[in-house]
């Protein structure tokens, strides 16, 4: 192979690949043969050497590394050929199907694969993933010692190893499903983990093996938790050790395993926890009283997980009455003489038991067969619930005293003293009138004693005692729910109290006076109105309703079919041909006599009604507008846009009332979110005309040229232009909003994009020439020296300063022999790509951790000056305009004297740029100063050292005399919107860069509660601060962290959300507070220091040693 290798020939390359290719052509399809690890082979069944899978697939044949180096040319070249390949993934699955490895050659491909580098194995094998290779890797566990035959394992079916630290001996009984631990000792856990997906054997999971029928079944009886006490021991020992960490599920998984099973020792052997007892439950000496066989003491966390499986701790009441009770040697009143002696000694729960048993005998009639209840069904032995007929206590012969201890516990058992409301209802609704006239008399006597305070309508809703009539006229006995105080509603179908009983229904009995807005709205909505005659005496009662009914409500009836409105089937007036339909008020106006041009076109979209004053009263409320806004159009274009626009005549109308839908403002969330993912925005597309050039190779394009084409879309199936040249580009591969500002605001704050975000751009350049010629250096000058002139214009948002590109090699300049820029659009599934030639491209870019302007210029031309000033201000602008690089294309080609007579201050605009850029240079040669010697410098504050608190004090009123001034601002009061006040005590300000910052209160809504309640508010309480001095601004400048503005401090939640929230909402929060400590003290000094100088470096120290003390109190106690 070395000497078959074909070399570069000169002076023609063409020689050598000739014969190169002659070569191969005599071994079609890789048949040339060559020598592997595994003897001879032809090259194409011959994979590159790769040490770490050889060591464990032995039979696949590879190069061997001896070869690989020595004819390392000719080994290229059938690599590059696709002769030779590498080992792929497929290769290695191949390999491992259906041969089983040893445990040490699975040790090795295991750490193959969790050590895999995916940059040296095709993507396309990458995506195989886990579950192939599990499927295909098996190995032979090492023969046991007890003669068992070797035994093949897939690692399909691996779920779990046993780690070093895991409590499960690894020579204990293991699930089939578990790595050997001779395996998985070779790896981290972290390993196994992550990369493989099994987890370590957690106890439970192991109970579960252990206590499985098939596992009961086989395993010897010294390793059966079901037959071996000692085991049994040894098992509950481990639980024990991981009880405190088991999370709730699995406790509740370990009762339901162990609930059934004898895993519990005990003196009369292996019982089931329920029938298993602690010592001081020994009341009965058969009592199964839980034994240890190796002396464990229950204690800790043996006791509590014995507890919680379900061991007894005391006798339960169940075995007590069936020992006492139902023998018949004691009665009910020797059993509250032992639960009253023995009390403290039994558990709540015990109480809650013999409280559901039916062992209480009720009192009968000489002669009747006894009957037994539960204590809550009886009432004391009193002759007045004789009378009542109530069910009592049978007491025996001893006299009932209500005082005695006995009787106390009864009433707590649940013995009642007195009917409830709900059974004195019951007795006044008998059927048996002697007992409903006790009833009654019982009631009222008692009303104010015991029933006016827990007297409710929802306690007797279900019975019906209150004298009603229909709205027919029939009398009958109405449930309290059914039945209203108030005649008036009775037009509606609601039955009516009584005329006698009204004043007392509402008062004593207290029935509703009006029917609840659910009833009307499910009349409303299941029953409406049939005529116009019925519906108007609806309206007209439901008018003085109207301030009963709810916002939520009135939107669900002005979207439901409750207006009746006539129909005419044919031409006549007959009352026969007319039919009644059902509208929603949100589709209807109310009628008027003055006809207009609006008020035709809303006839033809809305229905006209009039129910009389009174009746429009509510369908006001409901919706229903003398004249339509915006509100209620929109849901009529979003149902049928394409109808919508045959209505309105076309497009041109179309659009005009799209003006009118866009210079609204105030839209509810609801209705936008349909706006939203409606196909209802009109686009247009330019179609060229058909031609013999492509679109890219036509040169003078003009609007001849183009066919308009028109469409309702989706607002994110509609591009924004805000690059013409781009557009230009693309004009054919895309919808766009029409060019108009305020339909172009629109369309964005519905999601629509911009054009520039769509196009992702990449030049091509040729042949470096140098930065350092003539031309880049003419061109470096010119746009810093016309740059400060663009940026003073209004709503300029510059993602860096002109002063900082003069500095060091922030911005760069350099010449190609040729440039080509490569723009890709790509939208909604489509990709257009246009290449074009320039002369000028400018990139920001970030060049070894810091950001440079770059731009590249091509050899030999003049620049295009609007090529370059497009480019520049897509760089450096944060939303560049159009006309932004039309007019900076202005300033560019105009000299200076001529710009002075256009009104542009040019003498003062540039000295104030010297003295920025000599400032910039300074602070950076202060920074490089200070970076090689940081102990060199130190400062000596102005202030008294020896006095700081003394001069904190008045840091706050210094704060007076900077009203006006900013420290650390990079924006200005300009690149923010008007404050608004979030709801936790803050106001909130956010950058015009943000496309919807309406929206981010409530998308943000988490980061900005955690921000302030956890962070600021403890903070602000450290610093004393007055309560609106902190403010928050939500800006995505990277260098932008916090600022103060005449005495107020503005942080930047942008910062907060990228640095600290993810700690934060794992609750360390102590680096977010100790951050933001010092950024709040730095702000604070600068009400005394304008600069950052040594007077600031004083006051900002003092303020930090000040308030340490309650910063360390505050993280120690959160």
């Amino acid at each position: 192979m070395r000497y078959f290798s074909f070399h570069a020939t000169t002076p023609s390359s063409l020689v050598g690949s000739e014969m190169e290719a002659g070569f191969f052509s005599c071994a079609p399809g890789g048949s040339i043969l060559i020598l592997s690890t595994n003897g001879v082979r032809p090259a194409g069944q011959v994979r590159f050497y790769n040490r770490k899978i050889q060591v464990f697939m032995k039979k696949l044949p590879m190069l061997s590394s001896n070869m690989s180096g020595r004819a390392s040319t000719m080994v290229k070249v059938l690599l590059n050929r696709g002769i030779l390949k590498h080992v792929s993934m497929d290769d290695v699955l191949c390999g491992l199907d259906g041969y089983a490895l040893s445990e040490d050659d699975m040790v090795k491909c295991l750490e193959w694969w969790t050590t895999l580098d995916g940059a040296r194995v095709p993507q396309s094998d990458q995506q195989l993933g886990l579950a192939d290779f599990l499927k295909v890797a098996s190995f032979k566990l090492s023969p046991s010692n007890d003669g068992q035959a070797e035994q093949v394992v897939s690692l399909a079916s691996i779920k779990f190893f046993v780690s070093s630290t895991n409590p499960i001996p690894p020579s204990s009984p293991l699930p089939p499903q578990t790595l050997p631990p001779s395996i998985s000792k070779n790896f981290q856990i972290n390993v196994l983990q992550s990369t493989l997906g099994w987890g370590d054997l957690g106890v439970v999971d192991w109970i579960e093996y252990l206590v499985s029928p098939s596992t009961v079944d086989s395993l010897p009886r010294d390793e059966n938790i079901t037959r071996s006490d000692v085991f049994a021991e040894k098992v509950l020992n481990i639980v024990a050790k991981t009880w405190s960490i088991l999370p709730e599920d699995r406790k509740r998984k370990l009762i339901e395993l162990l609930d059934d099973k004898a895993v519990i020792p005990t003196r009369k052997g292996l019982k089931r926890p329920k029938e298993s007892y602690f010592s001081q439950g020994n009341l009965f000496r058969d009592l199964p009283i839980v034994n240890m066989p190796n002396r464990t003491p229950i204690t800790g966390h043996l006791e509590k997980l014995l507890e919680y499986l379900g061991v007894m701790k005391h006798v339960e009441m169940r075995i007590v009455i069936e020992r006492m009770i139902d023998t018949g040697s004691w009665d009910t009143s020797d059993l509250m003489t032992y639960l009253v002696k023995h009390r403290q000694s039994l558990p709540a729960m015990e109480f809650a038991n013999l409280r559901r048993r039916r062992v209480f005998p009720m009192e009968q009639a000489p002669g009747a067969h006894p009957y037994k209840t539960v204590l809550s069904e009886l009432y004391e032995p009193l002759d007045v619930f004789r009378q009542l007929k109530l069910p009592i206590l049978d007491w025996g012969e001893n006299r009932w005293q209500p005082h005695t201890e006995e009787a106390r516990m009864l009433v707590e058992l649940g013995l009642k003293t007195h009917p409830d409301l709900q059974t004195i209802m019951n007795i006044m609704v008998d059927s048996d009138e002697n007992i409903r006239k006790q009833g009654l008399v019982f009631f009222l006597n008692n009303f104010d004693a015991r029933y006016a305070s827990g007297y409710r309508i929802g306690n007797v809703r279900h019975l019906a005692f209150i004298p009603a009539i229909k709205s027919n006229g029939d009398h009958f006995m109405a449930k309290p729910d059914d039945v209203y105080a108030d005649p008036e509603c009775a037009v509606m179908g609601f039955p009516v109290v009584e005329p006698q009983f009204c004043d007392v229904a509402e008062l004593k009995l207290r029935v509703s006076k009006h029917p609840p807005v659910t009833a009307i709205m499910k009349i409303l909505l299941g029953t409406p109105p049939t005529t116009p005659e019925i519906a108007q005496g609806y309206f007209e009662y439901l008018a003085m309703r109207v301030a009963d009914f709810s916002t939520k409500d009135l939107d669900v009836l002005r979207d439901a079919s409750i207006i009746p409105t006539s129909s005419q089937k044919d031409d006549s007036n007959s009352g026969e041909d007319v039919t009644w339909v059902m509208v929603k008020p949100r589709e209807c106006i109310l009628e008027t006599e003055a006809k207009t041009t609006l008020s035709n076109l809303h006839s033809k979209i809305f229905v006209s009604i009039d129910f009389g004053s009174k009746g429009n009263i509510f369908l006001k409320a409901c919706g229903v507008k003398d004249q339509p806004d915006i509100e209620d159009i929109v849901p009529i274009i979003l149902q049928d846009p394409k109808k919508f626009l045959n209505v309105v005549g076309g497009p041109k109308g179309y659009q005009e009332q799209l003006r009118q839908i866009a210079a609204y403002k105030n839209f509810p969330p609801r209705l936008m979110s349909q706006m939203r993912s409606s196909p209802f925005l009109f686009g247009q597309r330019r179609s060229m005309r058909p031609t013999s050039q492509s679109p890219s190779d036509v040169k003078d394009k003009n609007e001849s040229q183009y066919d308009l084409l028109f469409d309702l879309l989706k607002p994110n199936e509609i591009a924004i232009v805000d690059d013409t040249n781009s557009y230009l580009l693309f004009a054919s591969s895309l919808y766009v909003a029409p060019q108009e500002d305020l339909l172009e605001t629109f369309y964005s704050n519905l999601g629509s994009p911009r054009l520039t975000t769509l196009i992702k751009d990449s030049c091509d350049a040729d042949h470096i020439e140098g930065s350092e010629t003539d031309m880049a250096s003419k061109v470096r000058n010119l746009v810093l020296e016309r740059l400060p002139l663009l940026l003073l214009e209004p709503n300029m948002q510059a993602r860096v300063s002109p002063a900082w590109l003069a500095v060091n090699d922030n911005f760069q300049v350099r010449v190609y022999q040729k440039l080509r820029l490569k723009r890709i659009l790509s939208f909604h599934r489509h990709i257009s790509i246009r290449s074009q030639d320039v002369t000028a491209n400018a990139v920001l870019a970030t060049w070894c951790g810091q950001i440079r302007l770059i731009l590249l210029l091509k050899m030999g031309c003049e620049p295009d000056m609007y090529e370059m000033a497009n480019s520049v201000c897509k760089a450096l602008l944060i939303n560049s305009r159009p006309k932004d690089s039309l007019l900076f294309t202005t300033m560019l080609s105009t000299d200076l004297e001529a710009l002075r007579r256009r009104g542009y201050d040019v003498d003062r605009i540039l000295n104030q740029q010297k003295l920025k850029i000599a400032e910039e240079i300074r602070q950076a040669e202060i920074a490089r100063q200070k970076s090689q010697k940081p102990d060199s410098q130190s400062p000596s504050p102005a202030p008294n050292p020896s006095k700081p608190s003394k001069a904190l004090e008045n840091i706050w009123r210094n704060a007076m005399s900077t009203r006006g001034k900013s420290y650390c601002d990079v924006r200005g009061s300009e690149e923010y919107t008007e404050p608004k006040q979030v709801d936790f005590g803050y106001q909130l300000f956010v950058s015009r860069a943000i496309s919807h910052p309406d929206t981010l209160t409530s998308s943000k809504r988490g980061v900005i509660e955690r921000f302030t309640s956890i962070v600021l508010d403890p903070l602000k309480v450290v610093f004393n601060l007055p309560a609106t001095s902190l403010n928050i601004i939500y800006d995505p400048c990277m260098v932008l962290v916090s600022f103060n503005r005449g005495g107020n401090l503005f942080l930047n939640i942008k910062r907060y959300e990228e640095w600290h929230d993810a700690e934060v909402c794992k609750g360390s929060k102590k680096k977010a507070l100790t951050s933001w400590y010092h950024t709040i003290a730095h702000q604070i000094a600068h009400n005394a220091a304008r600069s950052h100088n040594a007077t600031h470096q004083y006051y900002f120290s003092a303020l930090c040693e000040h308030h340490l003390a309650d910063l360390v109190n505050l993280m120690k106690n959160p």
